[in-house]
């Protein structure tokens, strides 16, 4: 009944509107068939499919198998997006793992149905995205779980910290020895986020106060990433990888920050400052000073 209920409010005109201009619940309706489908018959499609999907949508789209199982996406029947070189307009893309950071494996538009594409581990990330203009009719794609071969690795403990209030401090002390001693042990990259949120209405500065990175310049094996208020690529605002940091700024109440370091590159320092602030008209209230 659920299933049938959001599909019939998923045929809701939803054109003209900007996926930044809806409210939570025209955007959850417009994007229903990307971002849930049919979880039975582990199926999802474009937006209001079969029918046009709608212009000036932005979904989101997370798909986890269990651990130790990879997941393989295809595509069927139908595949039609709005064509463009790069495309710029209405796209399709494909990541391979959780995040809107994770690695690229396609972005896709026009009729041309997107190759068999199968995540390296458990998550895949999508993102489904139109313009202002020309709406065509979409996709639907099927996925599986597939067990790994010879997969032995234990689950990892997930290395993501939180932080509030006025002020405070992120640093590499915040990771466990148990998480830098999985990297070692597995050979695994090291791969920890910190999620900074001040008061409602408030932004905040960070300021490095220690940084020395294991491999200064070497952005491969190690870096820290400054992401506004969503982990997406769209949204990082710096990345630093080699020897010299600068001050950042938030738009909203709300930072992440990315540390990434593969096992031969463990030993970088950083300590970071958050400082939490209002503005009022001209005045900038700062509650503590550098």
């Amino acid at each position: 009944m659920l299933l049938s209920y959001f599909q019939e409010l998923n045929a809701k005109d939803v054109l003209g509107f900007r996926a930044t201009q809806m409210n939570k619940t025209d955007q959850a309706i417009a994007c229903f068939n990307f971002t849930v489908g049919n979880p039975e018959r582990m199926e999802f499609y474009s937006p209001r499919f079969p029918k046009r999907y709608p212009n000036n949508t932005e979904c989101i789209k997370q798909i986890e198998a269990p651990y130790g199982y990879y997941i393989e996406l295809d595509f069927r029947d139908s595949f039609h997006l709005e064509e463009a070189s790069n495309c710029d307009y209405d796209y399709l893309i494909i990541r391979d793992g959780p995040y809107g950071y994770s690695d690229l494996l396609g972005r896709y538009c026009g009729a041309a149905f997107p190759p068999l594409t199968r995540s390296s581990d458990s998550h895949l990330w999508l993102k489904f995205s139109s313009d202002d203009s020309i709406e065509y009719s979409g996709f639907r794609a099927v996925y599986q779980f597939i067990s790994i071969e010879n997969f032995h690795r234990p689950p990892v403990e997930e290395c993501i910290f939180y932080k509030n209030g006025s002020d405070g401090f992120i640093s590499n002390q915040d990771i466990t020895p148990k998480m830098f001693n999985y990297s070692l042990n597995w050979n695994v990259s090291l791969d920890c986020t910190w999620i900074i949120e001040v008061y409602p209405k408030w932004k905040m500065y960070l300021t490095f106060q220690k940084y020395q990175l294991a491999h200064p310049n070497n952005c491969d094996l190690n870096y820290i990433d400054i992401y506004g208020d969503s982990l997406s690529v769209d949204d990082r605002l710096d990345r630093f990888c080699g020897t010299a940091t600068e001050p950042q700024r938030s738009e909203k109440n709300i930072l992440h920050v990315r540390y990434f370091a593969q096992s031969q590159a463990l030993d970088g320092i950083f300590r970071i400052l958050y400082t939490g602030f209002r503005e009022s008209g001209m005045l900038l209230l700062i509650l503590r000073d550098f």
